[in-house]
Parts: C-alpha cells; structure tokens; sequence
C-alpha cells in the first residue's frame, strides 16, 4: 500500500514558520519573565555586553570585579522587603491566636 502525502511544500513551509513564530514568542515571554524577576550581577563588562545582548531592553544587569570569574553570572532574584518583613509577624499572631483559643 502506497502512502501518498497531502501536504504541498507551501503548506510545509507555513507549519514550520508558524513553529519558529511560536518558539519565538515563547523565548520572548520567557526573557521578558526572566528580567522581571531577576537583577544580573556580572564578572566583567564583556559578559555584561553580552548578556545585555542577549536580554530584552530594561534587565538590570551590575558589574562587579570581586565575581571571581569574569564568565560567570548570578541571577538575584527580586521579592518585595515587604514580604519579609510582615510573613514572621502573620505567623506570630496566627501562633498566638492558636494558644488562646
């Protein structure tokens, strides 16, 4: 039994830029949560250019020369002080809630 396929080249040529379209959108959304979540501490300014090159416009991205390798690059990630500072005192009043009833 012979196979025959129904697809024409056009068609081909429209699922594949319809998957590079798609990949490109998601390495997008993906980028742009990377720098919304995270600053950038960097070895060197080579490796900050470079990753400058890489991210979308707006990442924080800081040289330091005490990373003991110019490659090397941390990614903080960013919270609301905030978050810190009134988690400890909910769990205290939740705790002393629990002891008086």
């Amino acid at each position: 039994m012979k196979h025959t396929f129904s697809y024409s080249t056009d068609n081909i040529l429209e699922e594949i830029d319809k998957f590079i379209r798609l990949q490109n959108e998601r390495t997008e959304q993906t980028l742009a949560e990377i720098i919304t979540k995270y600053d950038f501490i960097v070895g060197s300014k080579e490796c900050k250019y470079r990753l400058m090159e890489v991210l979308p416009e707006g990442a924080n991205i800081i040289c330091s020369p005490y990373i003991e390798s110019p490659t090397t690059i941390y990614a903080i990630k960013k919270f609301d002080t905030m978050d810190l500072l009134t988690e400890p005192y909910r769990a205290e009043s939740e705790e002393s809630n629990a002891d008086s009833n």
